[in-house]
């Protein structure tokens, strides 16, 4: 369940191996069915899901992606819409795996492989799958295959985008919302259900006024 086998390394906590471990499952499903040529959308397990994300139009965004990625923050969604926005803007830590689309392709395998064994001989359990897989998605081919990697939209929320899930104006736009700078499982449910809330409060309204 590590990056490349089971075991469980020296010293570690079982705790902090367990979780750090449970995060490469998404890359390992993803892996597998690309080689059976299929695309695939895997989520963490503290995603909301407002609408079915509809995967033929990420893909028609970049035609050449072959995956599309959630980003950690997104500090300014005008600039996005305006087409001014770029990856460069961000930090190598804004990459998030908590959602992720991935399209089947020789260099995404060949990414994953490199990314499993780089993870596998740091012997570091408590850093995350989305470390190896981003850095190694960056460095591979010189950054060539990076530019095929794209972010997805503010359509796929992310707890550390605002104070509040949704603005007022926004709200109903967006796909899912990802509870993620939510720490605790307390914390957690309490972002995903005020989200949730916060949705079907507006919804009512919506279908009250049509």
């Amino acid at each position: 369940m590590r990056a490349s086998d089971y075991e469980r390394p020296e010293g570690q906590t079982e705790s902090k191996t367990d979780y750090n471990a449970l995060t490469w499952i998404k890359e390992k499903v993803a892996f597998s069915l690309m080689h059976a040529d299929i695309s695939v959308f895997t989520f963490d397990s503290d995603v909301l899901f407002f609408d079915v994300p509809d995967l033929a139009e990420i893909q028609a965004t970049k035609p050449d992606g072959i995956i599309f990625f959630q980003l950690a923050s997104i500090e300014d969604e005008e600039v996005e819409k305006a087409g001014e926005f770029t990856k460069e803007y961000h930090s190598h830590q804004d990459f998030n795996a908590g959602q992720l689309f991935w399209k089947p392709s020789e260099d995404m395998k060949r990414v994953l492989l490199k990314a499993f064994r780089a993870g596998n001989k740091s012997g570091k359990i408590d850093v995350l799958d989305q470390f190896y897989f981003s850095g190694t998605l960056r460095d591979e081919d010189d950054g060539a295959v990076w530019q095929k990697a794209h972010h997805l939209s503010s359509k796929f929320d992310s707890g550390c985008f605002h104070h509040r899930p949704y603005d007022e104006e926004k709200k109903l736009k967006r796909t899912t919302f990802h509870a993620c700078c939510y720490t605790t499982l307390s914390q957690k449910l309490h972002g995903l259900n005020e989200a949730q809330e916060y949705f079907l409060e507006h919804k009512r309204e919506r279908e009250q006024q049509l």
